[in-house]
């Protein structure tokens, strides 16, 4: 994994409270929507086995694991990067725990705190 570099974030969008769904609960709106993600900005994506999004026991499936990665175009028109993903909506914040699994077995493991909002 040392020739492999890559970046764990979070893209995000707000729900209109007249389209959000409620939790299980049906309590809670479901007002925020978002991709947690890991995009390969160097190295080759099939040096990547999978990744998975441990999203903690408030979520079923707690785990969701993504070994396709997709093309993404960067913005402002740079290089295309390659990006294992997962869309969820919430009624708050998340710490998500992210394991990047190598094809050679070494694994990284990394704490991401989903950003909610703009800026």
């Amino acid at each position: 994994m040392d020739d492999l570099r890559f970046i764990v974030g979070n893209s995000y969008k707000s729900v209109h409270p007249s389209e959000a769904k409620l939790d299980r609960s049906g309590r809670y709106p479901k007002n925020h929507d978002w991709t947690l993600y890991v995009d390969v900005v160097s190295g080759c994506p099939d040096d990547i086995k999978n990744v998975t999004f441990d999203l903690g026991h408030s979520f079923k499936p707690q785990k969701y694991m993504s070994s396709c990665p997709v093309p993404v175009k960067s913005d402002g028109g740079g290089p295309q990067t390659w990006r294992f993903c997962t869309r969820q909506q919430s009624y708050g914040s998340v710490a998500a725990e992210v394991t990047v699994q190598a094809a050679d077995g070494s694994t990284k493991n990394i704490t991401h705190r989903v950003a909610l909002g703009t800026g």
